[in-house]
């Protein structure tokens, strides 16, 4: 996957798929972020707000589902400190604070 850009993922709960090419549905949110913020993220290092924040993702979409958003990503079972399966819900700080 080195080099990649894009990619596609197909909600229809209650699976979800990574697509490397475009499955050819209608793109119903866009999401623009860099790796470093995703992968923070989903490790529980990073709130989704303060990505946003920080302009290291951004959402291009319906607002409903940009509010949605959130709340589909689920943390890594690894996630530092994680207490709740929604990104951002407890931000891990290093040290163990």
């Amino acid at each position: 996957m080195q080099g990649m850009t894009r990619w596609w993922l197909v909600l229809e709960q209650p699976e979800v798929e990574l697509c490397l090419t475009d499955p050819g549905y209608d793109v119903d949110l866009v999401v623009s972020a860099d790796l470093l913020a995703m992968t923070r993220l989903w490790m529980g290092e990073l709130a989704f707000r303060d990505a946003q924040r920080a302009g290291a993702i951004a959402l291009r979409g319906p607002p409903a589902l940009a509010r949605a958003f959130p709340g589909w990503l689920k943390l890594s079972v690894y996630a530092y400190g994680a207490r709740d399966s929604r990104i951002g819900v407890r931000r891990a700080v290093a040290g163990g604070s």
